[in-house]
């Protein structure tokens, strides 16, 4: 059957644009006709079929399905009972009404002062596909109310389609409607009573938050993230976060997934745990809103399965009352047992051969090291490098293997030969100023 040139959700043309197109197989379209039937619509799709990836993410999610017959019921019932927005009829006009606000907007009136208005016009394709990230991102009414009316539009610049300038900035920045463009709705009526939210104040608190995601390191204080906040807010009026405040947002912000534990001494100290149903549960989800090649699958397979390692290595109990023991050093079985079950799995799967418990426990503690660089000290990395002190004395072989991921760094070998002599009652030269240099 020859498939369609045009979506076959929005109607609209497939060929070239911003959106990216997809087409549909037996899956694909069996989940296109189960959401037809859901919203009640006469949508029929077959193997072939050409659909914009926005279309279909946005038709077939069961969340926006359960939105959509929400707000058809409230229309129905109340249609003749209470007024409605503009961007939800049909009179708004992408040429002479705001994209985000809904309210009127005249292109071409430059803004002299500050209380004036600063209207715009949309001049790239690009600009629907950066905007559908913001709300993707944003996932709050107003990020709806601006998707619908921009998803099913080929081409904003096409459609002549403006924007206040100061809808655009507080919506990219998660902020709200401006307070001037805001309509006389039971949503505005509705609003809190109370202080305001400080907006500034938010935008620097979900910097911090990126923050932790990207740099998940086991060594970051809450008193660090205070002062981050007060880094992001240094041209600002507003103060960070307190101590109580910060801790309590973070706790709403990532909810179970966040735990204070104290590490090296440090206390307070900020730790992204995961569990394996939440990775295998965003696996899933990954899968079904997105159609990838073969490829890609396998690559999104990896990275859940990296995820469930890591959680494992980071749930491992550490001691930091002593160094380790001989025999976990010196024995094969120790080694191994030193792993999580998930990463020795792996590295029995991968490895070729029968006796492969050495390589096995070396590489996969050496894995461990590198995914918690600054809490853990894995055994043989400890034991390779004081044995490497004791046979060649030298600095440039320890530093090097450490770099490689091979033995712990030169610095913790010097800690245990001074703590080792002071347990003994031996004195010994400092390592760093007498240690031979090849």
């Amino acid at each position: 059957m020859e498939a369609y040139e045009q979506c076959v959700i929005c109607k609209q043309s497939v060929d070239g644009g911003g959106s990216s197109v997809s087409t549909l197989g037996e899956k694909g379209s069996s989940s296109i006709n189960q959401a037809s039937k859901k919203r009640g619509d006469n949508i029929h799709a077959v193997p072939g079929d050409k659909i914009h990836k926005d279309c279909r993410w946005t038709y077939i999610n069961p969340q926006q399905i359960a939105k959509d017959t929400r707000q058809q019921e409230s229309e129905t019932s109340t249609s003749s009972e209470s007024p409605t927005l503009r961007s939800t009829t049909g009179r708004f006009s992408y040429s002479t009404d705001c994209l985000f606000c809904g309210t009127p907007a005249q292109f071409g009136k430059k803004r002299k002062k500050p209380s004036e208005v600063s209207v715009f016009q949309v001049r790239t394709i690009e600009f629907k596909d950066t905007l559908l990230a913001t709300c993707r991102a944003r996932g709050d009414d107003w990020s709806e109310t601006v998707k619908a009316r921009i998803l099913h539009v080929h081409d904003l610049h096409a459609a002549d389609a403006v924007y206040h300038q100061t809808c655009s900035v507080n919506f990219r920045t998660y902020k709200q409607i401006p307070v001037a463009y805001q309509t006389n709705t039971e949503d505005s009526k509705r609003r809190k009573a109370g202080r305001p939210v400080v907006d500034e104040r938010t935008a620097a608190f979900l910097e911090v938050v990126k923050y932790i995601e990207e740099n998940d390191d086991e060594q970051i204080t809450i008193n660090d993230l205070i002062d981050l906040m007060q880094q992001k807010l240094a041209h600002s009026e507003h103060e960070p976060y307190g101590y109580t405040h910060m801790k309590r947002s973070l706790q709403k912000h990532f909810g179970e997934k966040i735990i204070y534990t104290e590490i090296n001494g440090k206390p307070n100290v900020v730790t992204i745990r995961t569990t394996a149903r939440v990775v295998l549960q965003d696996y899933y989800e990954t899968q079904q809103k997105q159609t990838n090649t073969e490829d890609q699958e396998k690559i999104k397979l990896v990275q859940a399965a990296a995820k469930l390692i890591k959680q494992d290595v980071k749930d491992i109990g550490l001691s930091y009352e002593s160094y380790p023991a001989l025999d976990d050093i010196e024995s094969q079985e120790a080694g191994v047992r030193f792993l999580p079950d998930t990463l020795r799995v792996l590295l029995e799967e991968l490895f070729a051969g029968t006796k492969t418990q050495a390589k096995v426990a070396a590489i996969g503690q050496a894995m461990m090291q590198a995914t918690r660089p600054r809490v853990m000290l894995a055994p043989l990395q400890f034991g390779v490098g004081v044995q490497l002190y004791h046979h060649f004395a030298s600095r440039f072989l320890i530093d090097t293997l450490h770099h490689l991921g091979f033995c712990c760094a030169y610095q913790e070998v010097h800690q245990f030969e001074r703590n080792a002599a002071k347990f003994h009652g031996t004195n010994i030269p400092d390592l760093s100023t007498e240690l031979p240099q090849p």
